[in-house]
């Protein structure tokens, strides 16, 4: 959560048991947090902004839906009924491959 707030936690104090509690300490540094605020246009130094190849050999993919049917994955093995809730979103991500 703290990644995609405009003032880090880090600046809040102490802990609190409810949003209504932080919001003055959010009002109070949120002036100084703005101040911080990340870019819209990233700025990179040479360093950052310089193409790196991999120290090994990268894997080149013809298609995903091939490459998992080539594991060697034996299909004797159950599915695990206590994934009720991945269960949607993994038939439609394998469905989309």
């Amino acid at each position: 959560m703290d990644s995609n707030s405009l003032v880090p936690l880090s600046l809040l104090g102490p802990a609190v048991s409810a949003a209504r509690t932080c919001a003055r300490r959010i009002h109070k540094a949120l002036a100084e947090a703005w101040l911080h605020r990340a870019a819209a246009k990233p700025r990179l130094s040479g360093a950052a902004a310089k193409r790196l190849k991999a120290p090994f050999e990268t894997w080149k993919a013809k298609g995903v839906a091939a490459f998992v049917d080539a594991l060697p994955l034996d299909p004797s093995v159950p599915v695990v009924a206590q994934t009720r809730a991945a269960r949607r979103p993994a038939a439609r991500a394998c469905a989309g491959s």
